[in-house]
């Protein structure tokens, strides 16, 4: 595994939807969870590790690979260190989303996202566009950020890679993001857009 984590023997919970994972951990009510249908749950103590999962998912047989991989990454790494568009556009990389192959969601991301030459791809990382597959959103910066892994861990090893997951939580205006992305791409705030569309057009090239 990239990660590089160890082991912890996971046990899993498959529920449909966020009430029925506050049931299973005897919440009755908790009102951060208010307006949401969907989530995924987990802790981890010692050498072992407990996961809820509740998108529409009440068998194992629905188990998403693209959790496994923020699963793996937060044994790796707090979660309040990681940049969260980045960890989304590895999750989609190398693990798709719900039962679609990453070259399917890159698809779907180009018939309605980038289909429109005018979208600027820095205005997007700043004020979020999303595309639907199986009635999910996702998020089009993701798609960008799973485009600019692909490139780095060309470059330099998945080593790259993890110094850009490591740039902290998503801020306004993104500065430390774009100062590592520079030191490992050349890649700046000032030329962000014309290569992501390179990126984009390389990628459509692909058979």
């Amino acid at each position: 595994m990239k990660l590089k984590v160890k082991n912890k023997i996971t046990d899993y919970y498959c529920c449909d939807n966020i009430i029925d994972i506050l049931k299973q951990i005897g919440v009755a009510y908790k009102a951060d969870y208010n307006g949401r249908t969907e989530g995924v749950l987990n802790s981890s103590l010692g050498d072992r590790q407990l996961i809820v999962l509740g998108n529409r998912n009440p068998t194992f047989n629905e188990f998403d690979p693209h959790d496994l991989f923020h699963d793996r990454l937060s044994l790796a790494i707090s979660r309040s260190k990681v940049n969260k568009p980045v960890d989304e556009g590895c999750a989609y990389l190398y693990g798709g989303s719900w039962g679609m192959s990453w070259k399917e969601i890159f698809r779907n991301f180009k018939e309605q996202i980038a289909i429109d030459k005018n979208t600027n791809w820095a205005e997007v990382k700043e004020t979020p566009a999303y595309f639907k597959t199986k009635g999910f959103n996702n998020s089009a910066d993701d798609i960008v950020n799973a485009l600019l892994v692909q490139k780095i861990e060309k470059e330099k090893g998945f080593a790259g890679v993890w110094e850009l997951l490591n740039v902290g939580p998503f801020e306004k205006g993104n500065e430390k993001y774009y100062q590592t992305l520079g030191k490992l791409t050349g890649i700046t705030k000032a030329n962000y857009n014309d290569k992501v569309w390179e990126l984009i057009n390389n990628e459509t090239m692909k058979k």
